[in-house]
C-alpha cells in the first residue's frame, strides 16, 4: 500500500500541465442544448445564465487555461450546480460527438477546480472516453483514488493493467481493483481475480515450456504460489458474486471447469453459467450451449445447445456463430440447412480464421451439390 501511495504521488507530480488538442463545437445547437440542460438541472433559465453557459460551450477546449467565460460561470452557479448542468449536457443526444464532449469537459473542469469530486471524476472520464490525453485525466483520478473514490480506483486500475499513461503494473492494478471492490464496485473484485488467474496461468505455461512437460498431460503441475493465486482468485470471484456482478459467475464457472483453486465440478460450472446467462451475457449463453452440447454438468441436449448458441450468436459472439454454423451443417439439434450454416460462418469469418476455412469448405460442397444436380437434370 505504501508503494502504491508513493507511485501515485510521483504520477501526480509528473502529469501537471499536460495538454490536449483543440476541438470545435457546433454553434447551431448550443442555445437549445443549454436550455434543456438548465431545465434538467432544475435551474432558472434567465438570459444571463443561458448566455454565460452558451459562451462557455462555444469556447474551444484547451488544457493550458480554462475559457475566458469561466469567471462568469463561477459567479452565476455553485460548483454543484455547474456539475449538474454538465452532467445534463453530457447526456444530451446532441452532445454525443467528441468535439461536444470536450466542450462539456470545460464545465466539469470549472467545478473540479473548485473541489467538486463528482466533477473531477466526470472530467477525467470524459477525457478518457473522448480519447484525449490520459495524462490530463490522471491527476484527478489519482487524487480521487487516494481519497477512496471507488470508481476512480477502478479506472486507474485499468490504466495500470494496460500501461496506458502509466508504467504497466499488474500488482498496482490488482491492489486498486480490490480497493474499488471494497468501495462498492463489484466488477473490481472480478477484475482483480481475472488478473491473478492470468498471472498463475502464465506462470504455469512458462513452467511447462521450460520443463518440456508432456503435452498429453491433462494439467501441468501447479506450484504452491500458483495454487495460492488461483485460490485467491476464486475468493475474489465469490465476493463479486455476492456483490451482484454476473461476470463473476462466468469466471467462477471457468475455475470449476478447469479445476483451478477448487475441485473440478462441471455441475457447479453449469450452475454459474446458467445464472450469468439470465443477465444476457453472450459468453454465458455460449457456455451454456457448450454444456448442453457436450453433456458436461447437465444432460446432453443438442436442441438446447442450438438454442443457446443462437442466443449468443445473435449478440455477435463469434464462437457461438461458428458452433451454430456447425450444427446447421451437420443437422445436430436443428434441421440440416447449409444456407443457414453458410450465414453463420460468414458472420464469424472476419474475426475467426477457422470460420473462413469452414465457409470455404461448405461453399465448395454446396457448389459440388449444385453441379451434381445439374448433371442429373441433363441425364
Amino acid at each position: 500500500a505504501s508503494m502504491l501511495r508513493l507511485s501515485l504521488q510521483r504520477l501526480a507530480s509528473a502529469t501537471a500541465g499536460c495538454c490536449v488538442p483543440r476541438r470545435l463545437f457546433s454553434d447551431a445547437v448550443v442555445d437549445s442544448v443549454v436550455e434543456r440542460a438548465l431545465t434538467q438541472a432544475k435551474l432558472s433559465k434567465s438570459g444571463k445564465r443561458a448566455e454565460v453557459l452558451a459562451s462557455m460551450l462555444r469556447s474551444p477546449f484547451a488544457a493550458a487555461a480554462p475559457p475566458a467565460s469561466t469567471g462568469d460561470v463561477k459567479t452565476e452557479f455553485t460548483p454543484a450546480q455547474i456539475s449538474s448542468i454538465a452532467t445534463a449536457l453530457a447526456r444530451d443526444p446532441e452532445c454525443n460527438s467528441q468535439e461536444s464532449r470536450l466542450r462539456v469537459a470545460n464545465l466539469f473542469r470549472v467545478a473540479a477546480d473548485q473541489g467538486d469530486n463528482t466533477a473531477k471524476y466526470n472530467f477525467a472520464s470524459l477525457l478518457l472516453s473522448a480519447n484525449q490525453s490520459i495524462e490530463l485525466a490522471l491527476p484527478h483520478l489519482l487524487d480521487l483514488a487516494r481519497h477512496g473514490h471507488a470508481a476512480s480506483q477502478f479506472h486507474l486500475a485499468r490504466l495500470y493493467e494496460h500501461g496506458h499513461g502509466v508504467t504497466r503494473s499488474i500488482k498496482h492494478a490488482v491492489e486498486l481493483y480490490k480497493l474499488s471492490g471494497q468501495g462498492g464496485v463489484a466488477q473490481g473484485w472480478t477484475s482483480a481475480g481475472i488478473l491473478l488467474r492470468n498471472v498463475a496461468d502464465s506462470s504455469k505455461s512458462n513452467s511447462s515450456s521450460s520443463s518440456g512437460s508432456n503435452s498429453n498431460n491433462k494439467q501441468a503441475a501447479v506450484s504452491s504460489e500458483q495454487a495460492a493465486q488461483y485460490a485467491e482468485a476464486v475468493a475474489l470471484f465469490e465476493k463479486a458474486v455476492a456483490a451482484g456482478d454476473p461476470n463473476a459467475h462466468v469466471s467462477l464457472a471457468h475455475m470449476y471447469t478447469r479445476g483451478l483453486g477448487v475441485p473440478m465440478d462441471p455441475a457447479k460450472a453449469f450452475h454459474h453459467n446458467e445464472v450469468a446467462a439470465k443477465s444476457g451475457l453472450p459468453i454465458a449463453l455460449h457456455n451454456l450451449g457448450t454444456h448442453y452440447f457436450t453433456g458436461k454438468g447437465c444432460k446432453q441436449d443438442y436442441v438446447e445447445a442450438a438454442r443457446y448458441f443462437a442466443l449468443a450468436a445473435d449478440k455477435g459472439f463469434v464462437h457461438a456463430q461458428v458452433n451454430l454454423g456447425n450444427m446447421y451443417a451437420t443437422g445436430r439439434g436443428v434441421a440440416k440447412d447449409l444456407a443457414r450454416a453458410e450465414h453463420y460462418y460468414r458472420l464469424a469469418a472476419d474475426a475467426d480464421p477457422s470460420a473462413k476455412g469452414l465457409l470455404a469448405k461448405l461453399q465448395a460442397e454446396m457448389k459440388g451439390q449444385t453441379g451434381s444436380e445439374a448433371e442429373s437434370q441433363k441425364s
